[in-house]
């Protein structure tokens, strides 16, 4: 389990070896420090190795800036990120990153949006923080800002419930007939 400190050791088994041989390091090591064992034996080359112990590493860097801090020891949640994380391969990261970096400023076109908009963030979202959403919801006509609390980037992860009643009065609000009515009404 990561507490998410300041570091993270990868503690990596060597050749016909698993998590048992680090496992007295480990047991001695994580109450002090945030320690992983990443077991590959099933991998059959030495790229691909580093490759998921890479993906690891750095999963187990964004994670905590993208979930609420009180979700930070839920070992559930961490791991169905980081599997989720896993899925993708270098190069989807960097298509996705590559997007992600040189995607145009699109703060002029957001008050062209003429259809209803749901904007949605956790409280606590460290990579897209709830004053961006605000801000883009106070140019887009007709839209709706949802701030759920309690809750980080990872939202429908961590709150599934919640964004899913959200989505659903939004959809309940936009209806011909009381599209009028609702706007903003989350708010």
């Amino acid at each position: 389990m990561l507490i998410f400190r300041d570091m993270v050791l990868i503690l990596l088994p060597g050749f016909l070896c698993d998590e048992t041989v680090w496992q007295d390091q480990f047991s001695a090591l994580m109450p002090k420090y945030d320690c992983l064992i990443r077991d590959y034996g099933h991998l059959d080359s030495l790229s691909a190795m580093a490759g998921a112990v890479l993906s690891q590493a750095m999963a187990a860097n964004w994670i905590p800036p993208m979930i609420h801090p009180d979700r930070r020891a839920d070992v559930a949640l961490i791991d169905r990120i980081v599997q989720m994380m896993e899925r993708k391969t270098p190069d989807i990261f960097e298509a996705q990153m590559n997007a992600l970096l040189s995607r145009p400023e699109a703060g002029d076109l957001l008050s062209r949006i003429e259809c209803p908009a749901l904007i949605l963030t956790g409280s606590h979202d460290a990579w897209s923080p709830p004053v961006r959403h605000d801000e883009m919801a106070a140019v887009i006509p007709n839209s709706t800002l949802v701030i759920v609390p309690d809750c980080g980037h990872m939202s429908t992860m961590e709150c599934p419930d919640a964004i899913t009643e959200a989505v659903q009065y939004w959809l309940g609000c936009h209806t011909p007939f009381r599209l009028r009515h609702c706007s903003k009404a989350i708010r």
